[in-house]
């Protein structure tokens, strides 16, 4: 993503969309995590992951349209 305050706000908040689109919830509010730590606080990207991270702390089952990823434990 780059060493850009910039590139890391908006790379982590694509790629949490990515992870929660294929229900990775952890690794989505990893990425939202990385996004709001950025600081980068006019871009956009920065206040949706704020949004996003806050609504998933708020509530593990969050977005329920999305099913979670079931964990492989025959590893």
């Amino acid at each position: 993503m780059g060493a850009s305050k910039w590139n890391q706000c908006e790379g982590n908040f694509y790629a949490g969309l990515r992870r929660l689109s294929v229900g990775d919830r952890d690794q989505a509010k990893n990425h939202f995590l990385k996004c709001v730590e950025t600081q980068v606080f006019g871009f956009y990207e920065y206040l949706w992951g704020r949004v996003f991270l806050t609504r998933m702390e708020e509530d593990p089952n969050w977005p329920p349209w999305i099913p979670v990823k079931k964990q492989d434990t025959s590893k």
